[in-house]
């Protein structure tokens, strides 16, 4: 090859890898946005969050990110999502380097300024941007696949196309210069999404999540619990994204062809008819629930009666109650992993003509039994189940070969379906990161808390803290939690200062490895209710004697009870978030140290912590 030829298919290689590609899974400015502003609304997170906060925390509540505080992964996938996101998604925030032009300057270039060049959108915000970062590189939807051969496997592999072209397709989607140097990207096998939730190199993965919920609980400044707040609600939108992602056939069943069918004339204008269907015709406007074999949708607001305990069993199943692959998976099919086209006898009937093209389909055995091919004999038709649902439609040619394909009915068929459910799925997952909080019972007179276990949580514990005025915030107490109701005793610490208030912060792990942090002030409690005095029947003309509630007796200073729990004597700590790592649950800085027996017990200096570790 010349020199001028290979200059050329240089260029023109440079030219193929910039050319935009349609995005494969659900569109992320409609359909993504949709899902999740339709979880939002019908989830109790919100509600949750204000009952926990006194009204100061919700899904509008402004966050605002400092970028000079951010290292420059971080400051660049945030930077890359603003502006790759489509307008309709919303996830573009306010201010940031730039964004306040210098003095005097007309009132309308102000309109995105923000103090101190910081980002500022709401929580909602920072959530619809995670949705858009998840897709920026598009390379990222690789991590979205499932194995069709076994759901749970850590690996998935794709087919139908040779190594070369599949490493080409990630070249396309964005994929980085020095996996395509050392070979070592994509070539038709990689991480599935359940390998992803473990995954603890990815800052938007779920372990990255827990690490800035932590710090948005234990973070000693306002500032810093705020930035950490945003970015978790990020890392919470990517994770959506993966989950609403596997409600696709085509990710729930490893079909990666599905995601790249031609969609025009137009040779780059390729994606998933079904994401592109449903972007048209529903856009941010989510359909009603359809139910299928008798299932009852979920009632708006209210957690399912069987829902997950993890991430993990959301995704796999567990029990009775399918998992989010399973169904999408077992009853469903998408376009690349449709039966290959074969000849057909006529003599065959209908049900044994619809068993010939079902076979080594990895169907739920519910779909496969009983279904026919209607009409048959015929030029064209469906494949309806014995619930007369079309699983896809057909058309014979001249010598008798069926050609399966999936038409704009079957494709309306499984929007009605498979949205719903997505909706569904991102409530469930909204509902694992932000639980209710408890049973609890707040005895104010005697200082006694009492404290029913996290249902699906282990190795609970919960930490006393203490915010002052100014919003700071130090740790005064670290109880380890019973496995059954525990109570504490003196939750509320001594020498509080002047304005100050208690948040207690639960925190715990969950069977599939993710962690669980939860955040309530403890003036959130609401008051013990009083029963009124019953009617009292007097024949005199005297007023009624008024009866008046004994006070409530302490309880004696010595329990025998195991599961009461005293304060111990300890001065409050300033918080350093890094010593709450899992792996190290008893860091020796914030061990009890009993007070000098001469002095009186001094606060230690509150000094400036370090900035928050960024995901």
């Amino acid at each position: 090859m010349t020199r001028r030829a290979r200059v050329g298919a240089w260029l023109l290689a440079a030219v193929v890898a910039a050319v935009p590609v349609r995005a494969s899974a659900w569109d992320p400015a409609r359909t993504h946005g949709g899902i999740t502003e339709q979880a939002v609304r019908d989830g109790g997170v919100h509600r949750r969050w204000m009952e926990n906060s006194g009204g100061r925390l919700g899904w509008f509540t402004p966050l605002r990110v400092d970028p000079t505080q951010l290292d420059a992964q971080t400051r660049r996938a945030l930077v890359v999502a603003m502006r790759l996101a489509h307008a309709d998604v919303g996830a573009v925030a306010a201010g940031g380097p730039g964004a306040c032009p210098p003095q005097p300057a007309p009132s309308e270039t102000l309109q995105r300024c923000v103090e101190g060049e910081l980002w500022e959108t709401t929580a909602l915000g920072w959530l619809r941007l995670g949705l858009a970062l998840e897709a920026t590189p598009r390379a990222r939807l690789l991590h979205h696949f499932a194995s069709l051969e076994d759901p749970a496997a850590p690996r998935w592999r794709a087919h139908g196309r040779s190594r070369a072209t599949w490493r080409r397709i990630e070249r396309q989607a964005g994929g980085s210069l020095a996996a395509r140097v050392s070979r070592s990207g994509f070539a038709g096998e990689g991480p599935t999404a359940l390998a992803w939730l473990a995954d603890t190199d990815d800052p938007w993965a779920p372990a990255g999540l827990h690490a800035q919920l932590r710090q948005a609980a234990l973070g000693a400044t306002p500032a810093q619990r705020e930035q950490a707040l945003a970015l978790a609600m990020v890392a919470t939108g990517a994770l959506l994204h993966v989950v609403q992602d596997l409600n696709m056939p085509a990710f729930a069943r490893g079909d990666l062809l599905g995601t790249r069918v031609p969609l025009s004339e137009d040779r780059r204008d390729r994606g998933s008819p079904l994401s592109e269907y449903a972007r048209i015709t529903f856009g941010r406007a989510m359909p009603q629930p359809l139910p299928m074999g008798g299932r009852e949708p979920a009632t708006p607001g209210e957690p399912a009666a069987d829902a997950p305990e993890d991430l993990r069993s959301l995704l796999l199943g567990d029990g009775d109650r399918e998992g989010v692959i399973e169904f999408a998976a077992g009853h469903f099919l998408s376009d690349g992993s449709l039966p290959a086209p074969r000849r057909l006898d006529d003599a065959l009937s209908p049900r044994e003509a619809a068993a010939a093209l079902l076979a080594d389909l990895r169907l739920d055995p519910a779909e496969v039994r009983d279904a026919e091919l209607a009409p048959w004999p015929a030029s064209s038709g469906y494949l309806r189940t014995k619930n007369g649902r079309a699983l896809l439609a057909f058309r014979r040619d001249d010598d008798g070969t069926v050609q399966p394909y999936l038409d704009r009915r079957i494709l309306r068929e499984h929007a009605l379906v498979l949205l719903p459910r997505a909706v569904q799925a991102s409530i469930a997952t909204l509902e694992l990161l932000w639980p209710a909080w408890p049973q609890a019972d707040f005895d104010r007179d005697a200082d006694v808390y009492e404290l029913e276990p996290l249902p699906g949580v282990r190795d609970a514990e919960l930490l006393v803290l203490v915010e002052t005025a100014d919003g700071r915030r130090s740790l005064a107490r670290r109880v380890a939690l019973l496995p059954g109701r525990s109570r504490i005793r003196g939750i509320t610490p001594a020498r509080m200062p002047e304005g100050a208030h208690v948040v207690l912060v639960l925190r715990g792990m969950r069977r599939d490895g993710t962690g669980v942090l939860i955040e309530r002030r403890l003036d959130a409690h609401p008051l013990p209710r009083v029963e009124p005095p019953g009617p009292t029947t007097t024949t005199s003309d005297a007023p009624a004697p008024t009866t008046t509630t004994p006070p409530r007796p302490t309880r004696p200073t010595q329990d025998t009870d195991p599961a009461v729990v005293d304060p111990p004597a300890v001065a409050p700590q300033v918080i350093d978030p890094k010593a709450f790592d899992e792996h190290n649950d008893e860091p020796s800085e914030l061990s009890p140290k009993p007070p000098p027996s001469t002095t009186r017990p001094r606060r230690p200096r509150r000094e400036s912590p370090e900035p928050p570790t960024p995901p």
